[in-house]
């Protein structure tokens, strides 16, 4: 066994706290057939990078503003199989009120409608794509998260489950 000291926990959300893989699947490929993206039926979408990145990448030619609103008017509306994951509801209620975040490449109303879908409370220190300029590979979400943990960033420990967190 090994023991980690930490004055703060980062946590991402998809894939660490709560399974919404069928959301995103769904919700992407019916955004993508909307757009004739090639390909929209298999669409697979690299986990953990911000929507906005997707949609430059997948359909630059859309008005991004309106592609943007759509994805996340589907998203939104599809939490039909987001489920807390094994662990994550007792571990969250073992944390010190102020020592977490979560730091997330989804927008603020997706966050709170997938935490409440799977039955986890919003915390109050919570970093979405909407609050940084850069998304996950970069160091500023959870730079941010540090922050408002109140810890420096080598004072946390981060668990997170896609490569471009990691």
């Amino acid at each position: 066994m090994t023991t980690i000291t930490a004055a703060g926990l980062l946590f991402d959300m998809d894939g660490v706290l709560v399974s919404s893989i069928g959301s995103v699947r769904r919700s992407w490929r019916k955004w993508a057939a909307h757009y004739g993206v090639p390909g929209a039926e298999t669409l697979e979408i690299p986990h953990g990078t911000r929507a906005v990145e997707l949609v430059q990448r997948l359909a630059p030619w859309a008005d991004q503003g309106e592609a943007l609103r759509l994805i996340s008017e589907i998203e939104i509306a599809d939490v039909e199989d987001v489920e807390v994951l094994p662990g994550a509801w007792a571990l969250l209620e073992s944390l010190p009120e102020g020592r977490w975040a979560i730091v997330t490449s989804a927008v603020r109303a997706l966050v709170e409608v997938r935490l409440k879908a799977a039955g986890l409370p919003v915390p109050g220190l919570l970093v979405c794509s909407d609050d940084v300029t850069k998304g996950k590979p970069d160091p500023e979400p959870y730079l941010l998260g540090a922050a408002r943990v109140g810890v420096a960033a080598a004072e946390c420990v981060v668990v997170e489950d896609a490569p471009n967190g990691v």
